[in-house]
């Protein structure tokens, strides 16, 4: 449900995202003293349209996409990402993250699929990190506000000293992004997925789709409502439920430690 409307305002006014977030991004990668930036490529939405961004904001020679898949990863992922690479014009690594997990967990093998998704998305953050530095760039993180809110997926790993393209857009606004951008039809047609595991769904996980929970988010985040007014105002009560406890907790969270991640 959207009562207050703020999915057609979006809609509405994604030209002026896009050349906002160009803009914050050649501004904050200059300011860090940096000319490239280097982000990971899954084949989703969200990655897809952060190095679009990039490219725009620095030019294609500037961006080095970094996969990294595992050997259980959908073969769909990789070769959208290579797509991605190829479309865009990027330079590109490739790293298998198979070897590093399993001689991890070899010390671990009743590990449950849950420990081994948190450790691969680390890991996957190790490796980025490294390569950036490697490459003499800026780390990005394309964590989007959506999951910051929600404390969900790469929002458990953010570093503050990433840049983050899509850091204050809504999940629904990186849809829109995805659109004017006209990003690969393949990669805008995909369920989001993290990849933790074989089959793994981000709004499986979640409970709620994105399109639904976004304009809650908007209600609670932006115009501050309680849980009380949010239904006052039509929005469903299980969703009020479980988004103001997650947004709750996540906001508390943040706030314990000094590098936590502050939606």
């Amino acid at each position: 449900m959207d009562p207050f409307g703020v999915l057609e305002r979006w809609q509405s006014e994604i030209a002026e995202t896009r050349s906002r977030v160009v803009g914050s991004l050649k501004t904050e990668v200059a300011g860090r003293g940096f000319t490239r930036v280097a982000l990971g490529l899954s084949g989703g939405l969200d990655s897809t349209v952060a190095a679009a961004l990039c490219v725009e904001a620095l030019g294609a020679d500037n961006v080095l996409g970094v996969l990294m898949p595992m050997r259980t990863s959908d073969s769909t992922s990789l070769s959208l990402a290579q797509g991605v690479v190829n479309a865009l014009g990027l330079t590109s690594r490739r790293v298998n993250m198979s070897p590093v997990l399993d001689a991890y967990f070899a010390n671990f093998p009743d590990a449950n699929r849950d420990r081994r998704g948190l450790c691969l998305a680390w890991l996957r953050t190790g490796a980025l990190l490294d390569l950036s530095a490697n490459y003499g760039a800026a780390a990005v993180q394309v964590v989007n506000r959506s999951d910051r809110a929600l404390g969900y997926g790469e929002a458990r790993q953010e570093m503050q000293a990433a840049v983050k393209p899509l850091g204050g857009l809504f999940k629904s606004q990186v849809r829109l992004l995805g659109e004017l951008l006209e990003v690969l039809p393949e990669v805008r047609r995909r369920r989001p997925s993290l990849e933790y595991w074989p089959g793994q769904t981000d709004e499986a996980d979640l409970g709620f789709p994105y399109a639904s929970v976004d304009p809650l988010l908007e209600a609670l985040i932006e115009r501050k409502l309680e849980p009380p007014a949010a239904l006052a105002q039509g929005f469903d009560r299980a969703a009020v439920e479980w988004a103001g406890r997650r947004v709750v907790r996540w906001r508390l969270e943040s706030a314990a430690g000094p590098d936590g991640p502050r939606p």
